[in-house]
């Protein structure tokens, strides 16, 4: 039984037979809970950037511990709201998967094994850039173009996006710039 369904069934039947407004409220709830991954991550970056300030101003006070701790909360918030989107990613995957009958386990194919296999060239190939010379702005704006290619409504799927995400970090903790 889907979720969707369980809720409509935990419903009385008053509710069921009400008019259009019920409706609206039920199906927007629905979206709500859909949705709610994104919205926790959004939560959680910007919870990550008010810790940060938080502890920037405390730097008149304790000027070492304010860094260290605002550094850490936001490690922690941004790695959480991360953590939302690959979880939200993985429930897409899962779901086309069923949906298209995916069921054999071969996940070796695809972008994610060529940029798993070798090293920093098959990620910057990844990316659509060069194997040296570019800035981490030119890492930022690749990565940016090549993730919203993996969008799901793009076409994409959740392992061309873990793909893209280990080919930046790849190539980010390559050149030291993590």
């Amino acid at each position: 039984m889907s979720f969707d369904r369980w809720i409509i069934d935990l419903l009385p039947p008053w509710v069921i037979e009400e008019g259009w407004l019920v409706h609206i409220a039920l199906f927007a709830g629905l979206i709500g809970l859909r949705l709610l991954p994104i919205l926790l991550a959004g939560l959680c970056q910007l919870l990550g950037v008010v810790a940060k300030l938080f502890f920037a101003a405390l730097l008149a006070i304790l000027p070492a511990a304010a860094t260290g701790l605002g550094s850490i909360f936001a490690f922690i918030l941004t790695g959480a709201g991360r953590l939302a989107l690959l979880v939200w990613f993985i429930a897409l995957e899962a779901r086309s998967g069923d949906a298209h009958g995916d069921g054999d386990g071969d996940n070796q194919a695809g972008p994610d094994a060529a940029a798993g296999s070798s090293g920093i060239a098959d990620a910057c190939a990844l990316l659509g850039l060069p194997e040296g010379g570019f800035t981490p702005d030119d890492l930022k704006r690749a990565y940016h173009r090549a993730i919203k290619r993996a969008h799901p409504d793009q076409g994409g799927n959740a392992a061309d996006t873990m793909a893209i995400l280990r080919a930046r970090d790849r190539i980010s903790e390559h050149f030291g710039w993590s």
